[in-house]
């Protein structure tokens, strides 16, 4: 039987897939309401998670002085770099539980100021114990900040519009690094022994208090859903409703009830969980240990030291697009991946021999940044479609949270070899053995499916 199109809601969208109730209306008109809520919803997500990365790797820069000031060596540094991770991801699942049950700009407002707080709050610790203690309460207050973001666009946004709204807001992290060094190495330097504070508690202070007015910010100035958003029109609101209601009818509904359990038991998970735990891992020398690294060639200037980690941090973010845009132009991850990872330990493994040229050692950071940076959006690439949509859904948050083993680890790897030996050469090379086997992995373990890029892949 012919469906006649009677221009009335619901008549002949009904038999298309599309909702009851649904809104004739065309792509450019969608398009723009989605570009509107995009301009309002991540400028601010953008700021929020660049201070999230400053807050989590200023760590590095505050060791320059607190090792002396506090007596800490470098091997209790390394645990405490770590410990934001055990509590990140024991409560990353419980935080965005949270969100459902209060809504995002109270859930918002909850992490921003306690882990601003926290943050501010870590220029008091007088005791490695002490420096523990904070770390812990920083992941566990930052925990689910990310997914928060992510679950929240969702209510505003369907997926092929979502991730570039994600795309956007995750170059804060990249920012974090640009701008961080340098403004941290300012505080640090120039207001050392201000009215008798030093220069990592002034750092700690007004690096974690923005936070604070970031979240008041959010609680503010956004809204949980689009119904509740005064800055869209009836019409704006109804158009998100039904191209959401629209992209439910059309998902295919879960089957698996024991999707998690199932993805413990898949051997797949843990190969993949294994490759972006690398990579992720390779990212915290930089993160972490590049001041020290600068430290330890004659630079002594706190400014100097902030504006030489610029470098690694620019080159990388120009290295990864290219890198990215190149894959998604050629349809190719496989041999992508594995050279990014491959160059990287190569790097790592010259490292050791730049210790007496500062600019050799900033060009071999900044093929490590490009490398284990540019991996990571490749490898996000490859779970859903090795594993299929069904398997993906637990797959991919089991495989995100074993790769938050590599940030765990790699810190403590590098600080108890440097109390050791007195040099990261030992823990250079280690990071460089596991990233060489990643890329093995990537070139003959992991199946030609699991990397071949379809016409309908969303670019990585």
């Amino acid at each position: 039987m012919t469906t006649v199109d009677t221009g009335l809601p619901g008549a002949a969208n009904s038999s298309k897939g599309v909702p009851p109730g649904a809104m004739r209306a065309d792509p450019a008109e969608q398009k723009a309401t989605f570009g509107k809520i995009i301009r309002h919803l991540v400028p601010l997500l953008f700021i929020g998670y660049t201070f999230a990365f400053i807050d989590r790797i200023n760590v590095g820069f505050a060791q320059l002085q607190m090792k002396t000031d506090l007596g800490i060596s470098d091997a209790q540094f390394g645990i405490a770099a770590s410990m934001f991770f055990v509590t990140y991801v024991i409560f990353e699942v419980p935080s965005n539980m949270l969100l459902v049950r209060i809504g995002a700009r109270k859930q918002l407002l909850r992490i921003m100021i306690l882990w601003g707080i926290t943050s501010a709050a870590t220029m008091f610790v007088q005791t490695p114990g002490q420096l523990y203690f904070a770390r812990l309460l920083l992941g566990l207050f930052e925990a689910g900040f990310f997914p928060c973001m992510i679950l929240y666009l969702s209510f505003w946004l369907p997926s092929a519009e979502r991730a570039k709204a994600t795309g956007m807001f995750m170059v804060g992290g990249q920012i974090a690094g640009l701008i961080g060094g340098p403004v941290s190495g300012l505080i640090m330097g120039g207001m050392h022994d201000f009215i008798g504070l030093r220069g990592w508690q002034w750092m700690f202070l007004l690096e974690g208090l923005p936070c604070v007015f970031i979240g008041l910010a959010c609680y503010y100035f956004l809204s949980d859903k689009p119904e509740q958003a005064a800055w869209l029109s009836d019409r704006e609101k109804q158009l998100v409703a039904d191209a959401l209601e629209a992209e439910r009818v059309r998902a295919k509904p879960a089957t698996a009830r024991n999707r998690i359990i199932h993805a413990f038991l898949d051997p797949r998970v843990y190969l993949l969980a294994f490759l972006v735990l690398t990579v992720q891992g390779g990212g915290m020398l930089i993160n972490f240990w590049l001041p020290t690294m600068i430290r330890g060639l004659g630079v002594q200037s706190m400014a100097n030291i902030g504006y030489l980690t610029m470098i690694p941090f620019a080159v990388g973010t120009v290295g990864v697009l290219a890198i990215t845009y190149l894959s998604d132009r050629l349809k190719e991850r496989r041999f992508h991946f594995a050279i990014c990872v491959l160059a990287a330990a190569a790097a790592a493994i010259l490292l050791p021999s730049s210790d007496k040229s500062l600019a050799m050692t900033l060009f071999l950071v900044s093929i490590i940044g490009i490398g284990v940076w540019a991996a990571i959006p490749i490898f996000w690439s490859l779970p859903a479609r090795w594993l299929g949509k069904e398997e993906a859904v637990a797959g991919i948050g089991v495989i995100a949270a074993l790769g938050q083993f590599g940030p765990f680890l790699s810190p403590m790897v590098i600080g108890f070899t440097m109390s050791a030996t007195g040099t990261m050469v030992t823990g250079l090379y280690a990071h460089a053995a596991v990233l060489i086997l990643a890329g093995l992995l990537m070139l003959f373990v992991v199946p030609t499916k699991a990397t071949k890029v379809g016409a309908e892949e969303t670019p990585a």
